[in-house]
């Protein structure tokens, strides 16, 4: 059995707004051959420069997205890359898609992470895909267990088909939502909203990481 689990994240910051960075370093190009008077005025030059490539790197946007059962929540996002949600209660560290090959055949599930605050306690953690009409159960852990200060888990696989998983074979960007609800040993529960976005070539790095299904899996994996 060959297993491979390698989560995926959408593009970073710099890819997205590369045009951005590019115009900048045109102009830097233009300022290399202006002969500097002195140390000081080189010096001016090249903090110019860092400060566009920073400035362009950490631009924060704001985004309204659909979801199913409450019409809108807000994102903020760098890039393509969404900011990680968080509560009073605890923080995601991690919600990605991983692969799984078994016998020739690929698998996607998602994975997620999140780290208590310290004075939080894990009764159960629930995870629901929200970004269609109607929310889908993806994870119900009823016993959670705390590893290295962290929770994880990881929903049921799912065979990587255009018929099963159809935004993964579409070149339409693709934007999935899920809600996180921890409920704390009083009954008190808690949620947050984490959003992840997939464009074209994402996917098809994520589709090229996967590998192509055997059709006859090798004498190895029948036995």
């Amino acid at each position: 059995m060959l297993y491979t689990n390698r989560l995926v994240q959408s593009p970073s910051a710099l890819e997205v707004y590369k045009p951005i960075c590019v115009n900048l370093r045109s102009s830097a190009v233009v300022l290399f051959p202006v002969r500097a008077q002195n140390r000081l005025m080189r010096n001016t030059i090249w903090l110019v420069i860092l400060l566009g490539f920073v400035g362009c790197a950490h631009r924060e946007i704001t985004e309204q997205i659909a979801v199913a059962g409450r019409g809108s929540v807000t994102f903020k996002r760098v890039g393509n890359e969404f900011v990680k949600a968080e509560n009073d209660r605890f923080a995601i560290v991690e919600a990605g898609l991983t692969t799984y090959r078994t016998e020739g055949k690929n698998f996607v599930r998602w994975r997620f992470t999140i780290r208590p605050r310290p004075e939080t306690q894990l009764a159960a953690v629930e995870v629901e895909d929200v970004s269609n009409r109607r929310p889908a159960l993806l994870i119900n852990d009823q016993h959670p267990q705390i590893e290295e200060l962290q929770w994880m888990g990881q929903s049921q696989l799912i065979r990587a088909t255009p018929t099963l998983v159809p935004w993964l074979f579409s070149p339409d960007e693709s934007t999935q939502v899920f809600r996180i609800t921890v409920t704390e040993p009083d009954g008190k529960r808690s949620s947050v909203y984490q959003a992840t976005r997939y464009n074209a070539d994402a996917k098809k790095k994520f589709r090229i990481l996967m590998g192509p299904e055997l059709q006859r899996p090798p004498e190895s994996l029948r036995e």
